[in-house]
């Protein structure tokens, strides 16, 4: 009658045989067991998934995966900074319209390589480093809208050109009906008073950067602003960076390499409505989904 501790299991060709008869699949409740396949009736729930992208970058195959499968829903996954063929494909479960970057978008040089072929990105356009248009024109419900990305100056260390000249140069060589804004800066009083400076032109300006959500969403005459969206990322995290490597590198001044934090996460963003009629903002709702 001893009890063993198991911590590790590497499980393949198994076939869980249900007493009741049932197909139902059974969790191998065992902290980061693997699936190395051809497994039956049996989730993984503690299973970490490593990005090889031993044959290319598509993240549905399963040869591109240590196990060799496709991490599902809720899995942990890790991806390597050291990797050249990182995944880049499009997640059809995800219905998105654009993704706008900030000021690390082209930190990781493999982006270079398909940045073009990714239609829904969006980098920042006063980035000075990689040029880019930072906008997106899109169709919807019958009207044009444009989703901008700009840089901040303040405290940002970018090579940026002033974002106030930036966001004219869009106004001028676009024509839609809305215009949203995502405004990557550091500092408040910049989003703030980039909001006023453009509020009778601009649908929304949404400020990122910090991490951190803002309690200051408003209608500025017809325009809606919040100062920082906040991340979607771990809760229990310093701004989404694991804590305790956190402590050593900023208090223990420890070299460390700033890992990604492991945990239930958050999510935050915005809800804005939009009139068809004045095509003004008359409503913003912040968003914040805690895991506990």
């Amino acid at each position: 009658d001893t009890n063993y501790s198991i911590k590790f299991v590497d499980m393949q060709n198994g076939y869980n045989a249900r007493e009741d008869g049932s197909s139902n699949p059974d969790y191998l409740r065992v902290k980061d067991s693997i699936d190395s396949g051809n497994n039956y009736y049996w989730n993984f729930p503690g299973a970490t998934y490593n990005w090889t992208g031993a044959t290319d970058t598509d993240w549905f195959k399963p040869a591109n995966w240590y196990p060799k499968s496709v991490p599902g829903i809720g899995t942990k996954v890790v991806i390597s900074s050291s990797f050249n063929s990182n995944p880049v494909e499009k997640f059809p479960s995800i219905d998105e319209d654009a993704i706008t970057l900030g000021n690390h978008a082209f930190s990781k040089s493999e982006i270079l390589n398909t940045f073009d072929e990714l239609d829904d990105l969006i980098a920042p356009r006063n980035n000075l480093t990689h040029k880019t248009d930072g906008y997106q024109l899109y169709n919807v419900k019958g009207l044009r809208l444009c989703v901008a990305n700009i840089l901040g100056s303040a405290m940002m260390h970018e090579n940026s050109n002033d974002a106030f000249s930036t966001m004219s140069e869009i106004l001028s060589e676009t024509d839609a009906d809305l215009y949203f804004v995502d405004f990557h800066a550091e500092a408040t009083a910049e989003k703030i008073l980039f909001a006023h400076y453009f509020k009778n032109s601009l649908t929304a300006v949404i400020g990122t950067h910090t991490h951190v959500q803002t309690a200051d969403e408003r209608i500025m005459s017809g325009m809606a602003y919040l100062s920082d969206a906040g991340m979607c990322g771990v809760y229990d995290s310093v701004i989404g960076r694991d804590i305790d490597e956190m402590i050593d590198n900023i208090i223990k001044h420890k070299e460390t390499r700033f890992t990604v934090a492991d945990g239930d996460a958050m999510l935050c963003g915005a809800i804005i409505e939009i009139d068809k009629n004045t095509k003004r903002a008359i409503n913003i709702e912040r968003v914040q989904i805690r895991p506990y």
